[in-house]
């Protein structure tokens, strides 16, 4: 579990900005809807019910665009929530999957 946000925020390649949207999470063995909590040009956070493996790859499909992106797990973390997780999302390629929504100030 992190204790410093900021020391995240330090090794991070992108600034985050905060989204939220809801967006779908395909696996091996599943599917569901997860919300966004930010997001930046490499990455995100999503809240889900669900604990994956760190490592693992998921497909999400932007709700907007239709566009589908490969993400490796980096963390899990517990959320506000029993049953509830935070979960850090990093781009395997690098696309403009989020748009400019990702770019601060916009």
């Amino acid at each position: 579990m992190a204790t410093n946000d900021k020391r995240g925020a330090e090794r991070r390649r992108n600034p985050r900005v905060q989204l939220e949207l809801v967006v779908h999470v395909d696996w091996d063995g599943g599917s569901e809807a997860v919300r966004t909590r930010d997001v930046s040009l490499g990455g995100a956070m999503v809240e889900c019910e669900r604990v994956f493996p760190v490592g693992s790859v998921l497909r999400l499909t932007h709700p907007e665009t239709e566009e589908e992106a490969d993400f490796r797990v980096a963390w899990v973390w517990p959320g506000d929530q029993p049953g509830q997780y935070r979960v850090g999302l990093e781009q395997v390629e690098t696309t403009n999957f989020w748009g400019n929504a990702a770019k601060p100030g916009h």
